[in-house]
């Protein structure tokens, strides 16, 4: 084998995806940290060598020359990628393409595209269609998702990536007509078919939650997002502020039937959650719970129907009795 393979090898792994491109000089000093000892000319004649064998490497003219990967060229693995891989990179594709900034999409496509081919040349009817036995459901009823505007999303995208400002028009629920907003986007977030933008108001701190087709006319600002103090998105939604609530915890008592409670054994409402069976009520159970107080959680004990009864706090058991009438 050549003693030089190593490194060859090396260097076609650091040829960046179109549109970027790196000189020789930036690839040996990427080559050097990986411990290769090389130099610049060496590096040049290699990737020369490359362009006559590859062609779906670019080589940029200029000064200096840029070398990458050509758009659309079929990205190269080793280990070839498998089954498994190739189906999860193709329901990543389905579950999360809607959200996904555009420059992270083009990074990843060359990926999702052999993933596709992977899956269409695996030999027999029943390797090639695993793909179309393999679906995501989302809970409640089957409502079609709701669908912000293309540029929209690429404006808001390209806003969180790089960390900057947008002016946008915002319609508000109920309300007739859209407002001009400058917003400072902080995270976006897909709850069931609803995609969300989280952002401060140009002059407030307070973060609020935008759904994202209501926005539009987006511009991306040059001025630098402001980011709240000890902001964090993951924090953020631990507290529940997706629930459009206060987020308050509350010890939710609750009785239900052993059939409706059933599903609770196995996806518990916390973590410390406990089930008893009631003794003077034989088919119930009494279900404590440290949940947050939101609408969702009103909406999801109504969908019990007589199957539940909220014992505590006082005011979610005023709150259910009035909606149920």
């Amino acid at each position: 084998m050549d003693k030089n393979f190593s490194r060859l090898l090396a260097t076609l792994g650091l040829l960046p995806q179109h549109p970027v491109k790196l000189t020789a000089a930036q690839i040996q000093a990427r080559l050097q940290a990986m411990g290769h000892p090389v130099d610049v000319r060496t590096v040049q004649r290699d990737l020369n060598e490359f362009c006559q064998h590859y062609p779906d490497i670019s080589r940029q003219q200029g000064r200096p020359l840029q070398w990458g990967w050509r758009a659309g060229a079929r990205v190269l693995l080793l280990p070839q990628m498998d089954l498994p891989q190739a189906l999860a990179f193709d329901l990543f594709r389905r579950e999360f393409a809607q959200i996904l900034p555009d420059e992270v999409l083009a990074q990843l496509k060359p990926w999702l595209q052999e993933a596709e081919r992977k899956l269409a040349q695996m030999p027999g009817a029943h390797a090639s269609q695993w793909a179309q036995k393999i679906a995501i459901r989302h809970d409640g009823p089957p409502l079609l998702p709701a669908k912000p505007l293309p540029a929209t999303l690429s404006q808001v995208s390209r806003a969180l990536f790089e960390g900057l400002q947008i002016q946008a028009r915002y319609r508000a629920a109920q309300k007739p007509e859209p407002k001009l907003y400058v917003l400072n986007p902080l995270g976006l977030v897909r709850q069931g078919r609803v995609s969300y933008l989280v952002v401060t108001y140009a002059g407030h701190h307070d973060p609020r939650l935008l759904a994202l087709h209501r926005l539009d006319k987006v511009q991306v600002l040059d001025s630098a997002v402001n980011v709240p103090s000890g902001f964090d998105l993951q924090t953020y939604l631990e507290h529940d502020r997706l629930h459009f609530g206060s987020g308050q915890k509350v010890q939710l008592v609750l009785h239900l039937t052993k059939g409706a409670a059933e599903h609770l054994q196995d996806t518990p409402l916390s973590t410390d959650q406990t089930i008893e069976s009631l003794p003077d009520q034989v088919g119930w159970v009494v279900v404590k719970a440290t949940v947050s107080e939101s609408p969702r959680l009103v909406w999801w004990i109504l969908g019990f129907g007589k199957r539940a009864k909220v014992q505590a706090p006082a005011r979610l058991v005023q709150e259910v009795a009035q909606l149920r009438g």
